[in-house]
C-alpha cells in the first residue's frame, strides 16, 4: 500500500502530480495498490485520477484531520511507503506521517524547509547534499541531482537520435502558468 499526498491548482500548477503520477504508473505496474490524498482544487486540472489509484481522498483539512481522514478513508493502519510532493511539507507534518507509514519519501525542489523523512529525492540539475545541510537529519537517504530525474515513460521510451545544430529543444517542468491561465491538456 503506498500513498500519494500532492496537490494541483493554477497558482501551484500540477507538477507535483504529475511526478506522482508517473511514480505511480510505475508501481501500478507491479500490482501495488495506490492511493492519493490530495486538494479538491485538484480535481481540476486531473479529472481522471482514478485510473492511476486504487482510492483517492479530495480533502482540505488541516494536517491533523488529513491524518485521521486518510487512515479513515482507505483502511489502512500502516503504509509501505508514503511519497509527499507538496512544497508546504515540514518535518512537524512529516514526523505525523511516520506514523503510519514505514518509509516516508519527500520529493522535494528546493531546500527551504527541514524535514524528517526515511529517503529525500531532488532532481534539480547541480542538486548536492551541501544544499540539504541543516535541513534533513544524518539517516535520511539522499536522491539529487539529474541523476534522479522522474521522468514519464512517453520520454524515457524514446529513441536517441542526432540533433543537427539547427534543432532546439524545450523542457517545461510546469503543468499551468498563473499568469496567463489557458486550458490544459490533461497528463493523466
Amino acid at each position: 500500500h503506498i500513498l500519494f499526498q500532492c496537490d494541483a491548482n493554477s497558482k501551484i500548477g500540477g507538477g507535483h502530480v504529475v511526478r506522482c503520477l508517473t511514480l505511480a504508473r510505475g508501481f501500478k505496474r507491479k500490482g501495488v495498490k495506490l492511493y492519493l490524498a490530495t486538494q479538491y482544487g485538484t480535481r481540476e486540472l486531473f479529472p481522471n485520477l482514478e485510473e492511476a489509484f486504487d482510492g483517492i481522498l479530495y480533502s482540505n483539512a488541516n494536517e491533523k484531520d488529513l491524518i485521521h481522514s486518510i487512515l479513515h478513508e482507505f483502511n489502512v493502519k500502516i503504509f509501505d511507503a508514503i511519497f509527499i510532493d507538496n512544497q508546504q511539507s515540514n518535518s512537524n507534518y512529516e514526523c505525523k506521517l511516520q506514523q503510519i507509514t514505514n518509509k516516508l519519501i519527500v520529493l522535494s525542489d528546493n531546500p527551504i524547509n527541514q524535514h524528517k523523512c526515511d529517503f529525500l529525492i531532488d532532481s534539480n540539475h547541480g542538486r548536492k547534499k551541501l544544499d540539504y545541510d541543516g535541513c534533513i537529519g544524518p539517516e535520511c537517504v539522499t536522491l539529487l541531482g539529474s541523476d534522479f530525474i522522474i521522468l514519464r515513460e512517453e520520454f524515457t521510451n524514446r529513441s536517441v537520435r542526432n540533433i543537427s545544430e539547427k534543432e532546439r529543444i524545450l523542457i517545461s517542468v510546469g503543468y499551468t502558468d498563473p499568469v496567463n491561465p489557458v486550458s490544459y491538456t490533461h497528463l493523466t
